[in-house]
C-alpha cells in the first residue's frame, strides 16, 4: 500500500508541474498580448475611456460573484464527482449566469444614475451578456482542473486574448472610444468559452435527480459568500475614487492596478490552478500536504517577490514606457501598489490550503475580517486623493499579515514557521537587490527610459542571483525550479 501512494504522489507531481509551467507559459503569453494592447491602447484611448468601462466593471464584477456558486470550486475539491452531478452543476450555473445577465441590465439605469454618468446605461447592458458566456464553461473549466488538463484552460486564455486584440485596436482606431474595451471583453470571453467547450470532452445531460449535489451546495455557499466580501473589499476603492473623484483618477488608478496584477497573475494563476486539486487529494496525508503547499508557496514566492520589487525601483520609467506622457500619475499609485505585491500573492495561498482542507466556512469568516479592514482602509486614504488609498491599504496589509496568518494556518498541517521559512529567501533577496538598485540607478548617466529600465533591470537580476546563491535554501529553490522545467520535458 505504501508503494501504491508512493507512485500517486509521483504521478500527480508529474502533473502538477506539467500543467503548472504550461498554464504560466500560456498565462506568459496571454500577458504579452496584454501589454502590447496596453501601450497601444493606452495612445489611442483616454485615461476617462478607461474610466468609464472601470465604474461598470466595478458593479458587474460583483454580480459576477453569483454566477458560478463557487460549484467549480466545489467540483475540483470534491474526493468522487459522478457524471451526473457534473451535469447538474452545469445547469445550475447556466440559470445562475441567464439570471445575472437579466439583473444587471435591469439595473443599468441605477449604476448610470449613481456615477452621474449617462454612457454607462448602454455600456452595462452589453457587458452583462457575459455572465451567460462565462457560466457555459465554467463546469467545462473544472472538469479540466479535475483531470489536471490545464494546458486546455490556458490554451482557451490565450487564444480569447488573441481575439480581443485586433478587435480592441481596430475599433479604438475607427474611434469607437470606450467600445473599444467593451466588445473585445464579449470577443475574448466567447472565444474561451467556445474553445473550453470543444475540448474539455465533459459529457452534458439532462438534470437528473440521481446526479445529488446538496453538499456542493453547501460548500459553494460558503465560497460564494467569501466572493461576496472579497469583492466588495477589493472594489471598493474603485467605487469610491470614481465616485467621489471621478473618471480619470479612477482611469489611472485602475490602468496602476492592471499593470500591476498582469505579472503577478501570469505567476499566481498557475499555482492557484495546479495547488487547489493537487492539495485536496492530499489532504488525507498530512505530511505530503504540507510538502506540497511549502514548495508551491516556495515558488511563488521565489518568483513574484523580486518581480514587484523591481517594480518598485522602476516604477517611473516603466510605466512612462508602457502607458506614455499622457499617463503621469499613474507611476507613484503604481510603486506603492507594487508594495502591496511584494506579500500578497505569497498570502493569498492561504485562501487555497483553507478550500483544499475543505473548510468553506473559515475560508468565509477569514474573508469577512480582511474585506472589513481593506474597506476601512480605503475610506481613510480617500481624504488624499487614490494615491492616498493605494497608501493606506498597504499599511494595513502589512500591519494584519502575521494575525491573519495565525488564524488562516491555525489547526492545518502547515505551521507559521512553515510559512515564512517558505518565503524568508526571497524575501530578504528581493529588498536587498532592490535597495542596492535603486542606489546604484542614482549615478546611472540620464537617458532613455528604455536604457533605464534595461540597466535597472541587469543590476537588480545579477544582485538578486547573486544573494540566493548565498543561502542554502536559496540554491534549492533554484534547484527545484530547474528540475520543474525538465520534468515538462521528460516523457
Amino acid at each position: 500500500m505504501q508503494q501504491v501512494n508512493r507512485i500517486n504522489h509521483s504521478e500527480l507531481k508529474k502533473k502538477s508541474a506539467k500543467g503548472g509551467i504550461s498554464t504560466m507559459a500560456a498565462q506568459a503569453t496571454t500577458i504579452c498580448i496584454q501589454i502590447v494592447s496596453t501601450i497601444v491602447l493606452a495612445r489611442i484611448l483616454t485615461p476617462s475611456d478607461y474610466g468609464i468601462v472601470a465604474m461598470v466593471l466595478v458593479v458587474t464584477g460583483f454580480a459576477g460573484v453569483f454566477r458560478d456558486l463557487g460549484l467549480s470550486t466545489a467540483a475540483i475539491q470534491a474526493k468522487n464527482l459522478s457524471r451526473e452531478q457534473q451535469s447538474n452543476l452545469f445547469w445550475l450555473n447556466i440559470a445562475a449566469g441567464t439570471l445575472l445577465t437579466a439583473l444587471v441590465a435591469s439595473l443599468s439605469p441605477a449604476i448610470s444614475w449613481f456615477y452621474s454618468e449617462p454612457r454607462l446605461k448602454m455600456v452595462t447592458i452589453v457587458l452583462s451578456a457575459n455572465f451567460l458566456i462565462a457560466s457555459i464553461g465554467a463546469q467545462h473549466n473544472a472538469h479540466l482542473a479535475r483531470e489536471m488538463r490545464l494546458y486546455v484552460s490556458a490554451t482557451a486564455n490565450v487564444f480569447g486574448a488573441i481575439i480581443g486584440l485586433p478587435v480592441s485596436i481596430f475599433l479604438a482606431l475607427q474611434g469607437a472610444s470606450y467600445w473599444a474595451l467593451v466588445i473585445a471583453s464579449l470577443s475574448s470571453s466567447l472565444t474561451s468559452t467556445l474553445i473550453l467547450c470543444k475540448l474539455s470532452r465533459l459529457k452534458i445531460s439532462l438534470p437528473t435527480k440521481t446526479g445529488d449535489v446538496r453538499k456542493l451546495l453547501n460548500f459553494g455557499v460558503s465560497i460564494t459568500a467569501f466572493d461576496i466580501v472579497n469583492y466588495f473589499s477589493r472594489n471598493l476603492d474603485n467605487a469610491l475614487i470614481g465616485r467621489f473623484l471621478g473618471s480619470l483618477p479612477l482611469g489611472l488608478y485602475s490602468r496602476a492596478y492592471s499593470i500591476l496584477m498582469l505579472p503577478i497573475g501570469t505567476l499566481r494563476g498557475p499555482i492557484n490552478a495546479v495547488g487547489l486539486p493537487a492539495l485536496s487529494r492530499l489532504q488525507d496525508d498530512k505530511a505530503a500536504f504540507k510538502k506540497c503547499f511549502c514548495r508551491l508557496t516556495r515558488i511563488l514566492a521565489f518568483v513574484s517577490m523580486p518581480l514587484t520589487a523591481f517594480f518598485l525601483v522602476s516604477g517611473k520609467p516603466l510605466t512612462n514606457v508602457i502607458f506614455g506622457s499622457n499617463w503621469q500619475g499613474v507611476a507613484p499609485i503604481y510603486q506603492v501598489l507594487a508594495a502591496v505585491g511584494f506579500i500578497q500573492p505569497v498570502s493569498s495561498l492561504g485562501g487555497m490550503l483553507m478550500l483544499s482542507l475543505g473548510e468553506g466556512r473559515k475560508y468565509f469568516q477569514v474573508g469577512l475580517v480582511g474585506a472589513i479592514l481593506a474597506s476601512g482602509s480605503f475610506v481613510i486614504g480617500l481624504f488624499w486623493g487614490a494615491i492616498g488609498v493605494a497608501s493606506s491599504y498597504a499599511i494595513m496589509t502589512y500591519l494584519t499579515l502575521l494575525p491573519m496568518m495565525i488564524w488562516i494556518l491555525k489547526g492545518s498541517p502547515v505551521s507559521l514557521q512553515d510559512f515564512f521559512l517558505s518565503i524568508n529567501s526571497p524575501a530578504f533577496s528581493s529588498i536587498a537587490s532592490a535597495i542596492l538598485t535603486y542606489l546604484l540607478s542614482l549615478k546611472y548617466p540620464s537617458g532613455p527610459d528604455v536604457l533605464l529600465i534595461t540597466l535597472q533591470l541587469l543590476s537588480f537580476s545579477f544582485f538578486y542571483l547573486g544573494f540566493t546563491y548565498t543561502t542554502k535554501s536559496g540554491r534549492e529553490n533554484v534547484s527545484y525550479c530547474v528540475n520543474l522545467i525538465k520534468m515538462q520535458f521528460s516523457k
